[in-house]
């Protein structure tokens, strides 16, 4: 899950009268995300204790939603017609223009979300299932192309742990670095090194940890924006 949905999901369910620790428990158990209840109670204590708290609260619910249902493919007249509040064409679309790094970070999580799921053989109305967002179902066409990014993520994740095996055989750096290069892999010695030891398919960072030191602060992977220029 991207920050700005984290910190919205936080405040929904605070807002809805859940505990700090019921909180806690969902995020664990829905999203495998672990903060601890003083973790939450921080979080929402920030936020909440911003000035202008309604306006900057509603404002923020209000991005998180475009910026999630726009990553499930929809047009803006679809998004306006969906989310529920007075705005613009020309608002939402200057909302997900100014916000790739948040598009970024759901994009990752739609991904990951994808390949836990080609991991445990799940079937793929299932998988669609997972991906929605308030109800609302991922069209086809950014469905396909999720899938096609998550499969060569996978791909390439095996044939890294592959080439790190190769590695720790040979020691050789020179045919490393040429596999590297043949399969495009376009990156150094030391960040293969992140496959050592791990298994075949496996993504490698799902579980986050949050504790109540580290506020807001969740790093996601960088991914290849390509969805965001198809416009789907």
């Amino acid at each position: 899950m991207d920050k700005l949905t984290l910190k919205s999901t936080i405040i929904e369910l605070r807002d809805s009268g859940m505990s700090y620790q019921e909180i806690s428990d969902f995020l664990r158990q829905n999203y495998n995300i672990h903060m601890t209840r003083q973790a939450v109670c921080g979080m929402y204590k920030r936020v909440a204790s911003e000035e202008n708290k309604t306006k900057e609260i509603t404002k923020m619910l209000s991005v998180t939603d475009i910026l999630n249902v726009y990553c499930l493919g929809l047009n803006l007249n679809e998004i306006k017609d969906v989310i529920g509040i007075d705005i613009t064409l020309a608002d939402i679309r200057r909302i997900i223009e100014s916000n790739n790094t948040n598009i970024s970070e759901i994009r990752n999580s739609q991904i990951n979300k994808i390949i836990n799921s080609i991991n445990n053989n799940s079937d793929i109305n299932d998988i669609r299932k997972f991906l929605t967002y308030k109800g609302i179902e991922i069209k086809e066409s950014a469905f396909i192309k999720l899938v096609e990014m998550a499969s060569e993520r996978l791909i390439r994740n095996e044939i890294s742990r592959d080439i790190v095996k190769i590695y720790n055989m040979s020691n050789d750096k020179k045919l490393v670095k040429s596999l590297i290069d043949k399969f495009n892999l376009n990156m150094s010695l030391s960040e293969l090194g992140k496959y050592n030891n791990t298994k075949v398919g496996r993504v490698l960072s799902t579980e986050v940890t949050i504790n109540e030191n580290e506020g807001t602060d969740l790093i996601g992977l960088t991914i290849n924006n390509g969805l965001i220029s198809a416009h789907i």
